[in-house]
C-alpha cells in the first residue's frame, strides 16, 4: 500500500514537470479564480465595516419647536429611551445648541452675525435618537410622525442617513454581483483548463494505461496520479493566490485606511486570516480540479 501510494506520487510530480508550461498555464487561472473569490470576501468585508461605520454616526435629531418647554421634552426622553428599537435618546438643550451652531459656522461670519442680530434664542431643545440597528429608524420615525408629539416637533434630520445608507448597499450590491459573475468566469475556466490538461496527460501516457490495465491494475490506481496531480495544482494554485495577495493589499490598504479614518486595516484583516484563506482556497479549488480530473479519467479507465 504505501509503495503504491510513493508510485502515485512520484507519477505525478513527474507528469507535473514534464508538462511544465501547461502545469503554469493550469495554475494560473487557478490563482486568477481564487484571487477574484478572495475580493468578492474582502468586498462583503468592506462593506460591512463600512455600514457598522455609519450606523455610528448615523441618528435622528429631533428639532422641537423653541416654546416647548424644556422639562417636557425631558418627558418625551424617557418615554423613548423605554422603546426596544431606541438605544438611546440624548437631550440637548436650546443654550447648547446654540453653542454648536456657533462652534459649527465659527469662519462663518454671516451665520455669527445673524445669531448676534436675533438677540434672543431661536432655537428650540433637540433630541438626538440613536436605534439599535439601521433598519430602526423609519419605524421610529413613523411613529413620531403619529405620535401626540408630532405638533411639538418643528423638524426631523434623517434623509441625508438615509441617502448614504442606500448608497452604501446599491455599490456594494453591485461589486458583489461582478464579483460572483467573474468567479464563475474564472472558475468555469478554471475547470476547463484542469480537465483538458488532464486529457492531454492521459493521452501522453495512454500506452502506460494499457499496460497496467493488461497486468491487472485496479482503476484507482491508474486514477490516482492524474487527481493528485489536480491537487498539486489547487495547493500550489493556493500558496500562490496567497502570497501574491500580500503585496496587492499593502498597496491597496492606504486608501481603505483613509475611508475609515484609519479605524480598519484590510491588510491587517488579511495578515490575521491568511491561514483560514488558504484552507478555504485549497480545499475549494482541490474539489473542482478532482472533479474536473475525475470526469476527464472517467471513459480511459472503464475497462
Amino acid at each position: 500500500m504505501f509503495i503504491s501510494l510513493i508510485r502515485v506520487l512520484k507519477f505525478a510530480c513527474r507528469n507535473f514537470w514534464r508538462n511544465i508550461w501547461l502545469s503554469l498555464a493550469t495554475v494560473s487561472v487557478i490563482v486568477l479564480t481564487l484571487i477574484s473569490v478572495s475580493f468578492l470576501a474582502f468586498v462583503n468585508v468592506l462593506a460591512s465595516e463600512a455600514v457598522a461605520a455609519v450606523k455610528e454616526r448615523v441618528d435622528i435629531s429631533v428639532y422641537f419647536k423653541p416654546e416647548v418647554a424644556p422639562q417636557e421634552v425631558k418627558t418625551i426622553q424617557t418615554k423613548l429611551r423605554q422603546f426596544p428599537e431606541i438605544q438611546d435618546a440624548r437631550y440637548i438643550s436650546r443654550e447648547d445648541s446654540v453653542r454648536l451652531l456657533q462652534e459649527t459656522y465659527k469662519n462663518d461670519v454671516f451665520v455669527i452675525e445673524s445669531i448676534k442680530e436675533l438677540g434672543a434664542n431661536p432655537l428650540g431643545d433637540t433630541l438626538v435618537i440613536k436605534a439599535r440597528e439601521l433598519s430602526y429608524y423609519p419605524a421610529i420615525l413613523e411613529a413620531l410622525e403619529k405620535s401626540q408629539y408630532r405638533g411639538l416637533i418643528e423638524d426631523k434630520n434623517y434623509e441625508d442617513s438615509q441617502v448614504y445608507i442606500s448608497k452604501i448597499y446599491n455599490i456594494t450590491d453591485k461589486i458583489k454581483k461582478a464579483g460572483w459573475v467573474m468567479s464563475a468566469v474564472f472558475a468555469g475556466i478554471a475547470i476547463l483548463i484542469v480537465f483538458n490538461t488532464v486529457r492531454i496527460a492521459i493521452y501522453t501516457h495512454s500506452e502506460e494505461i494499457n499496460i497496467m490495465k493488461l497486468v491487472g491494475a485496479g482503476n484507482w490506481f491508474i486514477r490516482g496520479p492524474f487527481l493528485v496531480e489536480a491537487a498539486l495544482y489547487a495547493a500550489v494554485g493556493a500558496i500562490s493566490a496567497v502570497l501574491i495577495l500580500f503585496p496587492i493589499l499593502h498597496v491597496i490598504d492606504p486608501y481603505v485606511m483613509s475611508f475609515f479614518e484609519g479605524s480598519f486595516s484590510i491588510f491587517s484583516y488579511y495578515s490575521h486570516s491568511v491561514f483560514s484563506f488558504a484552507l478555504y482556497h485549497f480545499i475549494s479549488i482541490t474539489l473542482l480540479t478532482m472533479i474536473a480530473s475525475f470526469l476527464a479519467i472517467g471513459r480511459y479507465v472503464d475497462v
